[in-house]
């Protein structure tokens, strides 16, 4: 389901940059703080599928920009 992609994305995304910023952090980071990383990473992630999917239908409905490759 699409809401299942958007879950599945988003926790992906909020998971890769939570590892990063904690291994940026030279694992330093307490679990509050690495909680918040999540937290604001999923909302980041809910954006960029968002903007992804729009493209994407736009992309769908214009004959030009989604045509067969030969």
């Amino acid at each position: 389901s699409s809401l299942g992609a958007v879950d599945a994305f988003t926790a992906t995304w909020a998971m890769g940059k939570t590892t990063q910023a904690y291994f940026e952090s030279g694992q330093a980071l307490n679990s509050i703080a690495l909680r918040q990383v999540f937290k604001q990473a999923r909302k980041a992630g809910e954006l960029i599928y968002s903007y992804n999917e729009t493209c994407n239908r736009r992309a769908a409905a214009d004959p030009i920009l989604h045509r067969s490759k030969p």
